[in-house]
Formats: C-alpha cells, structure tokens, sequence
C-alpha cells in the first residue's frame, strides 16, 4: 500500500553518522514503496485481512461535519470468493472509546434496528475492544463470510466478535442503502464489480448503550 512518491535525500555527517535523521528516515520509507510499485506492483493497491488473505480496494471516502473532516474510510472485498470484508477507518480527531460505541448505537437505531436484549452484549464487547482514538489512529474491521468480525488497531489486534449477526450488521452502518451517509456509501462501492452480496440487516427494537465502566 506504498506510495510512489520521489525519493529524498540522506545525507551522511563526515564522522559516519545520520547528518539529517527524519529526511532519511522518509527516504527510507519512498524506497521502499519504490521496491513495493517496482517488483510487487499487483499487490500495492491490495490489504490483507486479518488471516492474511489478500483482498482488492474497493472504494474510500471522507467523513465531514460543517467542512471539518472526521475521519477517512477504506473498503475492500475478496476478490474471488466473497468470504471477508474488510472496513477500515482513519480518524482525524480524538473521540473516547464511549462515544464510538453510542454512536455505532445511534446508527444502528437510524438503520430501525431495534431489540436492546440482541445486541446489548455486542456494545458491551465494543466497550471492552475499543481504544479511546486520536488524530491518526485506525480502527479496521475484518468480516468473515460467517459474520464473525475481528478488530485491529495502531497496535495490532484488539478483539474478536464472533456472533454471526454482527459483522453484517457493523458493516451495515456504512453500507447499508439507508445508511445516514449515502454520499460517503457510493465512494466506499464506487468500484464493486465483484458480485458478492451486500451485508443484510435483520429488524431489532431499541439499542440501549451499556452503563459506563
């Protein structure tokens, strides 16, 4: 998932060290995108899942509230199979790891799903899994054809959901045609081609956000 960009100069002090270390670092950083685009160029618009499986970008887009962007999102398929899916989201602000889980719940009740007694213990996990974010900080998600979902963050892995109707339902905020952010919806799919069906929702009654811990 490289970029690439030109490469910048790195240069070296008489006495054998580092004369400037952040340029070199990022020259470091163009060559080896430079390395990717070069002898692995099928796989630079590629993401892996959390298996490894490799799956094929389908769309991303922006977030913004009154011109200032929330965050960036990414969405990708398999490219063959339609076993997973993947949703990654690239935050530009700080937002607790509390408001996160009220807000999945405000989008889920907008989508008319509604039964708090099903998918309580699903927030209870998000309030368990979820970081609190800031500005650049990542949330992915990686949907198994199963419905199980898997959670990793800057740090790596944060949790496994695995009751089947989650990860539909997660993805569901995004992608569903009800979905609160229709125009951001067309730029996740605006290159699906691939057939493979779109997450389906089931009807619930109210969502009920866990008591704080």
């Amino acid at each position: 998932m490289g970029n690439c960009s030109s490469s910048h100069r790195c240069t070296i002090a008489a006495e054998g060290n580092l004369g400037n270390a952040a340029p070199c670092r990022r020259w470091l950083r163009s060559l080896g995108a430079l390395i990717c685009c070069v002898f692995f160029a099928p796989l630079c618009g590629a993401d892996s899942a959390a298996n490894g499986a490799t799956l094929e970008k389908i769309g991303s887009g922006s977030l913004t509230w009154f011109g200032l962007q929330l965050y960036q999102a990414e969405y990708w398929e398999s490219p063959h199979n339609c076993s997973q899916r993947r949703l990654k989201i690239t935050y530009a602000r700080s937002i607790p790891a509390r408001k996160l889980v009220l807000s999945t719940a405000e989008q889920w009740q907008h989508l008319g799903m509604s039964d708090s007694g099903v998918y309580r213990p699903w927030l209870n996990q998000l309030m368990s899994i979820w970081p609190d974010i800031e500005p650049g900080d990542h949330l992915a998600v990686t949907v198994d054809d199963d419905g199980s979902a898997y959670f990793e963050g800057v740090d790596g892995f944060l949790g496994t959901i695995s009751d089947p109707g989650f990860g539909p339902a997660f993805l569901a905020i995004w992608l569903h045609p009800d979905t609160s952010e229709p125009d951001l919806r067309s730029k996740l799919l605006s290159d699906r081609d691939s057939g493979c069906e779109l997450p389906q929702l089931k009807q619930f009654g109210t969502v009920t956000l866990p008591p704080q811990g």
